[in-house]
């Protein structure tokens, strides 16, 4: 018999691609589900199709950068929790962020320790 399964995914948005292998790897370690997208285009399209337990975004990106996508997911209702990873360090950038409803901001370069702390977080999510 096939029992319904159910799949908590996390959605990365990250286009730089050794940051996004080393962010699965983290994510996949503990056993967190991870599906990928290099910018916000293509998460918006993948958010279309699917529901997310917590999205990872970053903000600089082509196409579509983190800010607009964060923007663009909150104006439609969308109540996913949103975690931001982020080279940026000003403040006001961070404000209006968590004035968007972003959960936490984490400043690149992420290291080990800060990787435990989001992972713990969105752990929370899961």
């Amino acid at each position: 018999m096939n029992q319904p399964i159910n799949k908590k995914r996390v959605l990365l948005v990250e286009d730089d691609k050794m940051l996004s292998i080393l962010t699965t790897a983290f994510l996949e370690q503990q056993n967190i589900d991870t599906v990928h997208a290099r910018d916000g285009q293509v998460a918006l399209s993948a958010v279309q199709e699917e529901t997310f337990s917590v999205i990872i975004s970053d903000l600089n990106m082509p196409q579509t950068d983190g800010l607009t996508f964060i923007t663009e997911l909150k104006e439609s209702g969308c109540k996913t929790p949103i975690f931001v990873t982020t080279g940026v360090t000003d403040k006001r950038v961070h404000e209006e962020l968590y004035q968007l409803g972003v959960e936490k901001v984490y400043v690149k370069p992420l290291l080990p320790p800060t990787y435990s702390e989001m992972i713990d977080r969105i752990k929370q999510y899961l």
